[in-house]
């Protein structure tokens, strides 16, 4: 266990001080990014901690946000610069809450296999492994597409395994790659993916292959990358042709 839940209690329950959430803005101010880039529900699922209901503050959490597992151990923290209790003081601890919240449920059973209960007969093929095609790949598979995902490493992670073990172990990546194999996607490891050829075995493909960098403020940007080539990919699946209205 991370921390205890009074703990985690108590900090969470100062986010119910603040009148207005920037947090969750994921907005770029005079060149500064404040707020989180997946506009996490951040005083939702803190809220719901203040209350001492991990269960439904990991069913906010995870509404937008497929991986806080990494997120919590590797962001930079953009929603606590944003924080407006921060103006006063110290800012709300979110990213341990928003780890203990995930690995709580890790811990109690909580993170079971959710396979689509219906599948779309799409296919999708996904050319990059790293965090923005583990995203987009959740997305998409949660859509209830065909989802395979194509990686030219040994195993999928790509910059997530470039972490240092103790900021990011390889294990928690491989935890979830378990998991999300358990859901219905395929990774095929080792090889060179050709867009072309791909796209005449699948109905979209979607390239995530993203710069391999130790920069671990670029996880959470790369995840929201792959959140939005899966929800362009979706709409094209849908026989629409762009997510813009």
């Amino acid at each position: 266990m991370i921390d205890s839940i009074k703990e985690r209690r108590e900090e969470s329950g100062r986010c119910m001080n603040c009148g207005v959430p920037f947090c969750q803005s994921g907005i770029v101010f005079h060149g500064k990014r404040l707020g989180c880039p997946l506009h996490n529900l951040i005083p939702e699922w803190n809220d719901m901690l203040r209350r001492e209901n991990p269960e439904h503050a990991l069913s906010r959490l995870l509404k937008v946000n497929c991986f806080p597992e990494f997120t919590g151990r590797i962001c930079p923290a953009f929603c606590q610069r944003a924080c407006v209790l921060g103006e006063q003081g110290e800012p709300v601890q979110i990213k341990k809450n928003e780890l203990f919240i995930i690995e709580f449920a890790f811990e109690k059973g909580f993170m079971l296999p959710q396979p689509p209960q219906s599948r779309s007969g799409k296919t999708a093929a996904i050319i990059g492994g790293g965090p923005a095609g583990m995203a987009a790949a959740w997305h998409l598979n949660r859509r209830g597409h065909l989802v395979t995902v194509f990686d030219k490493g040994a195993e999928p992670g790509g910059q997530l395994l470039q972490i240092p073990n103790n900021q990011l172990p390889p294990e928690i990546v491989r935890r979830r790659v378990r998991l999300m194999e358990e859901e219905g996607v395929v990774f095929n490891c080792g090889v060179t993916a050709n867009p072309e050829e791909l796209a005449k075995q699948y109905d979209t493909v979607v390239c995530c292959t993203g710069p391999r960098s130790k920069k671990e403020s670029l996880v959470v940007l790369a995840i929201a990358e792959g959140k939005a080539k899966a929800a362009q990919a979706d709409i094209e699946l849908m026989g629409f042709t762009s997510i813009e209205i």
